[in-house]
């Protein structure tokens, strides 16, 4: 009983410290978390300053935006001599489709992505699509041929167009996309 009565004054002493140490702090801003500035948007003309867009981003849907729509706002990008990286490079692939969503969201066809077997995949729009096409209308916004890009990951459907009994999709009479939908949870397209 002793030994707790003789630290009854140091642990006050404690207490009054730590209450005085947390009132000066809390006065005085430190340890605060100080906010940065939200990034500013620069505009189109500024992007054009440094970028190029080629004549098939021109004939895109694209186009209709402004840069920062995707890429985010430009501020620290031009400040920095474009040393800051922008979106997508610097965005996770859930953030681009997130991004994307932002206009495609309202087709139900797009919308439903996030939950596809290719959003569950942790896939981004930008795996398959180009967002700045060299030519438009060739490929529309796919990276390359729909069955070329389809056997990159599933390379075991791919060989199984070899077999002597397979979908004339080798042959061109048809595209893995007459019947299957990336966008999809279920990718198989029901035929009409």
């Amino acid at each position: 009983m002793r030994a707790d009565a003789d630290r009854r004054p140091a642990l006050k002493w404690a207490g009054l410290i730590a209450a005085v140490c947390f009132a000066v702090s809390a006065f005085s801003g430190a340890g605060a978390r100080q906010e940065s500035p939200e990034p500013e948007r620069i505009g189109k003309d500024m992007c054009l300053v440094c970028h190029t867009v080629s004549p098939g981003f021109l004939r895109s849907p694209h186009a209709a935006a402004e840069c920062e729509d995707c890429h985010g706002p430009g501020g620290l990008h031009f400040e920095s001599g474009g040393d800051e990286p922008l979106k997508p490079a610097a965005a996770s692939p859930s953030e681009v489709v997130r991004d994307c969503l932002t206009c495609h969201s309202e087709s139900v066809h797009l919308g439903a992505f996030p939950q596809s077997t290719h959003g569950r995949a942790d896939l981004a729009c930008i795996s398959c699509h180009r967002i700045h096409p060299e030519r438009f209308a060739a490929l529309g916004l796919l990276k390359q041929d729909a069955n070329l890009l389809c056997a990159d990951c599933h390379g075991l459907a791919a060989a199984e167009f070899k077999k002597p009994f397979h979908h004339p999709v080798l042959q061109g009479a048809m595209r893995c996309i007459d019947c299957h939908d990336a966008h999809l949870e279920d990718s198989f397209r029901a035929i009409p």
